[in-house]
């Protein structure tokens, strides 16, 4: 399967009427990788959230792979089979079911949405992001650290081919943050996937073929 490539075009995002983001034109290539930068409260995360299909109240047309969906809406089934099978997003602020254990978020797509997944794949990313001793406790026991990576793992366990990632590394050590940034690059790599970063850190610079920057409503190119 090809690369997926993204596009935006006359997207402007409002709140209570209130302009967010006004972006003309956006073009991220298949298989590329996009980080975007800026202040809180430019913009960055609710362009994330527009793309991934979890900020409906924008204006203009989002394509991906050239199949155009104009406005995304809940109702839209042929968006909805695509954000499922093929979208991945983690938040700055991951949402769990705090009443289950690590172990039963990251299956519960899974049993509860029938995504598959590879078992052997599932190994590495617990030993990867070293989180063996934890996936029996409950999340709303663990540290901003821990669900960040169970986060991650239940993002990546689906191998998703547009990934999506508010502020990752943000609760990490800077060792491990930057091992995570080799680790996605790899994973891009084998999967061809296309990621889209938001991040006030400079350490995803490494991993993007293209920087914007959100500012006062405007989405800029950094040269």
């Amino acid at each position: 399967m090809p690369a997926i490539s993204l596009s935006a075009h006359g997207i402007r995002i409002q709140y209570a009427h209130r302009l967010i983001l006004s972006v003309d034109e956006l073009f991220i290539a298949g298989g590329s990788s996009v980080v975007l930068q800026g202040p809180s409260g430019s913009g960055k995360t609710s362009l994330l959230r527009m793309f991934a299909g979890e900020n409906w109240d924008h204006s203009g047309i989002v394509e991906y792979q050239n199949t155009i969906f104009g406005t995304l809406t809940t109702e839209d089934k042929k968006f909805l089979e695509l954000q499922k099978t093929l979208i991945g997003m983690t938040l700055a602020e991951p949402i769990f079911f705090e009443y289950l254990s690590a172990r039963e978020n990251i299956f519960f797509p899974h049993i509860f949405g029938n995504r598959p997944y590879d078992p052997i794949w599932h190994e590495e990313l617990i030993t990867f992001f070293r989180c063996e001793w934890i996936l029996s406790e409950k999340i709303s026991a663990l540290s901003s650290g821990e669900r960040e990576r169970i986060d991650l793992i239940r993002t990546l366990l689906y191998e998703p081919r547009v990934l999506f990632l508010d502020e990752p590394g943000a609760h990490l050590d800077d060792l491990f943050a930057r091992e995570v940034v080799e680790f996605l690059q790899k994973y891009q790599e084998k999967n061809s996937a296309t990621l889209v970063i938001v991040s006030h850190s400079d350490m995803f610079s490494s991993l993007a073929d293209a920087r914007y920057r959100c500012e006062s409503g405007i989405l800029k190119p950094i040269l």
